[in-house]
């Protein structure tokens, strides 16, 4: 699909845009998921009436292990 302007070339978009970008970089077309339908996710408890539980934690670090800490989240780039 593309959408024509008055000002410039016309602007590509969607599943066509998609095509473009693949064969420019040089990617070949996912063809095994294409034509898969969609799945909807399934439930983690098994038994109706069951819960997850959630466990919340709380930590002081020392001054010492603050610093150790944010080395090593510097060394590692967590997110």
């Amino acid at each position: 699909m593309t959408e024509s302007s008055e000002q410039g070339p016309a602007r590509v978009v969607g599943a066509d845009a998609k095509r473009v970008k693949r064969e420019a970089l040089g990617i070949a077309a996912r063809r095994k998921h294409e034509g898969r339908a969609a799945i909807p996710m399934q439930r983690r408890a098994k038994e109706a009436g069951t819960q997850q539980r959630v466990y919340r934690y709380r930590f002081y670090p020392s001054p010492d292990q603050a610093e150790q800490l944010i080395q090593s989240r510097g060394r590692c780039r967590c997110g």
